[in-house]
């Protein structure tokens, strides 16, 4: 499963580190990117560069915290409740401001709660990965 699923996590993080990298890098750099923009090689380069850096880093991480235990509980610790409550929540909040005309008591309970269970799931995604960290000490 790890064989198979790593490069499904590996393309979408080096996706959101070039953007990333681009953007910072576009204003300043301009006029040295601006020959390299049509070439393949480039491209390549960074892709290569980018997917090595990303894959050494967690071999890196891998050896330092050397129990698997731990790094299943921290990612359980963050994106388990990301996925279940926030997300979510964020969804609603959006699909709430976008479609609603003339809301009734009840729409304006479930959208202050989930304002509510937004910002209960950001300070129990801190307090999991607190103990976490403090169980593994």
């Amino acid at each position: 499963v790890a064989i198979c699923s790593y490069p499904l996590f590996l393309n979408p993080l080096r996706e959101a580190i070039d953007h990333l990298f681009m953007i910072c890098l576009k204003d300043k750099y301009q006029s040295f990117l601006e020959p390299y923009k049509n070439l393949s090689f480039f491209t390549i380069t960074r892709f290569v560069v980018e997917s090595l850096g990303i894959v050494y880093l967690g071999l890196l991480i891998a050896i330092i915290i050397g129990d698997v235990k731990i790094v299943f509980s921290l990612v359980g610790a963050t994106t388990g409740i990301l996925i279940k409550f926030t997300f979510p929540a964020i969804l609603f909040i959006k699909a709430y401001r976008t479609n609603i005309t003339a809301p009734s008591l009840i729409d304006k309970i479930d959208y202050y709660s989930s304002y509510f269970i937004f910002v209960f799931s950001i300070i129990l995604s801190f307090i999991c990965t607190g103990v976490v960290i403090y169980e593994s000490i």
